[in-house]
C-alpha cells in the first residue's frame, strides 16, 4: 500500500532459507497497537484497544533483474486473522521498463497520508488483486498498464458462462525536482471502479429471471469507469498532498444515491510539517455520492507523530466526521474518534 509512513520497513533478520535466490531472504516488518476513542452519529461512544496491524515483509532478489516480494498482514478487525496481502515478482527489463506481476494494490490513487486512518480516497478506490502490469520508470516520467480478473463480471458475460480478464487500467505521472524540492502529478484510470475493495462488497447481486443467481460475484450491466489525479510537493520539512477520485455512474439497482444512481467521488488535501523530533498534520476530506459506500460527507482531521525510542513512534490523532444530511438518507450529524498509536518497526 502506497503511503507515508512514519516508519519505515527495516530489516530485521537476513536468513540464508532461499535454495534458489543469489541472496538471503529480507525480512521485515512492522506492528501497530491501537487505544480509540468514538462517538458515532448517534453519540453512542465505543472505546478500543487493538493490534491495528502486523505486517511481515520478506524480500530477495532471485537474480540481478528479479526481486521476490511477499507480505504478510493481520489486522485485528479484519475478516481473516491473517491473509496474504501482497506477492510479486518486479522483473526489470532495461531502459527503465519493469514487469510486475502477482498479488498487489493497482495502481489506481496514491492513498499517501501522515494519519493512522487511511485517507477516504482509499475507501473508494483501492484494490487489491492478483494482476500483471508492464510499466516504467525514467528521468521523472512514469507509468505503467496493468490488467486482472476482478471481483465483480459483466452480466452478459456472466449469463454466457465466460470468466475472462477483462479489467484493466493505467497511470502516467511526473516528478519534478528543483533542489531539495519535489512535485510528483499523476493520472490513473481503471475501466470499472466497482471491483475496489470497499465497492465491490457493497454491490447487489444480479439474478435471472427466475430469481437465480447469475454468478458466484457481483455483476453489473456496465463496467464503470474510474479517474483519479494526484499531486504530492514536498520542500524541506513541508509536505503537501492532494487527490481527487470519480466514478462514472452506476445503475441505481447496483449502488444508489438518493434514489438514482451513485457516481462517487473522494477528495482528500493534506498538509504536514516535520521537526526533528516528528511531525504535525491536518488534513479536510470529502466525497459525493457515497453514502452507501459508508463514507461521510466531510472528515477534519488533525495529528501528530512524535519519535521515542529507535524505530519507534508514537502518533496521536483526532479526527470529526460530517454524515450526509437526512434529506438523501444519512442523518447530518457529526462524529468524532480520537487514536492513539505506538508504531515500531523492526
Amino acid at each position: 500500500m502506497k503511503r507515508l509512513k512514519n516508519l519505515c520497513l527495516t530489516p530485521l533478520l537476513i536468513l540464508p532459507l532461499n535454495l534458489y535466490a543469489a541472496e538471503p531472504i529480507k525480512i521485515s516488518g512492522i506492528m501497530e497497537i491501537d487505544a480509540s476513542y468514538s462517538k458515532d452519529y448517534n453519540q453512542n461512544s465505543r472505546s478500543d484497544i487493538t493490534v491495528s496491524k502486523i505486517e511481515l515483509a520478506f524480500d530477495t532478489n532471485i537474480n540481478a533483474e528479479t526481486v521476490a516480494h511477499v507480505l504478510i498482514l493481520h489486522e485485528d478487525d479484519a475478516t481473516e486473522p491473517l491473509q496474504l496481502d501482497e506477492a510479486t515478482l518486479t522483473m526489470q527489463l532495461g531502459g527503465g521498463w519493469y514487469l510486475n506481476g502477482g498479488r498487489m494494490v493497482v495502481p489506481f490513487g496514491i492513498y499517501e497520508t501522515h494519519f493512522v486512518a487511511d485517507p477516504i480516497t482509499a475507501g473508494l478506490g483501492e484494490a487489491s488483486e492478483a494482476a500483471l502490469q508492464i510499466g516504467f520508470e525514467r528521468d521523472g516520467l512514469y507509468g505503467s498498464f496493468y490488467a486482472f480478473n476482478g471481483d465483480t463480471i459483466n452480466t452478459s458475460s456472466a449469463l454466457k458462462g465466460d470468466d475472462r480478464t477483462q479489467h484493466f487500467g493505467g497511470n502516467l505521472g511526473y516528478i519534478l525536482t528543483h533542489g531539495d524540492a519535489s512535485l510528483n502529478l499523476g493520472v490513473d484510470y481503471i475501466n470499472n471502479l466497482a471491483d475496489a475493495d470497499a465497492v465491490s462488497g457493497m454491490l447487489s447481486i444480479n439474478t435471472d429471471t427466475d430469481g437465480d443467481t447469475i454468478a458466484d460475484r457481483s455483476t453489473l450491466n456496465r463496467y464503470v469507469k474510474g479517474v483519479s489525479l494526484h499531486a504530492v510537493y514536498n520542500n524541506g520539512p513541508w509536505t503537501a498532498i492532494a487527490e481527487h477520485m470519480k466514478a462514472d455512474r452506476f445503475e441505481a439497482t447496483e449502488l444508489a444515491f438518493n434514489g438514482n444512481g451513485a457516481a462517487p467521488s473522494a477528495t482528500n488535501i493534506e498538509a504536514a510539517y516535520s521537526f526533528s523530533w516528528g511531525t504535525v498534520a491536518t488534513a479536510y476530506q470529502t466525497t459525493r455520492d457515497a453514502l452507501a459506500l459508508d463514507l461521510p460527507k466531510q472528515r477534519t482531521l488533525i495529528g501528530f507523530s512524535m519519535r521515542l525510542l529507535e524505530n519507534s513512534t508514537l502518533n496521536i490523532e483526532l479526527s470529526k466526521d460530517k454524515d450526509y444530511s437526512d434529506t438523501v438518507g444519512g442523518t447530518g450529524a457529526k462524529g468524532t474518534t480520537s487514536t492513539v498509536q505506538l508504531a515500531v518497526a523492526f
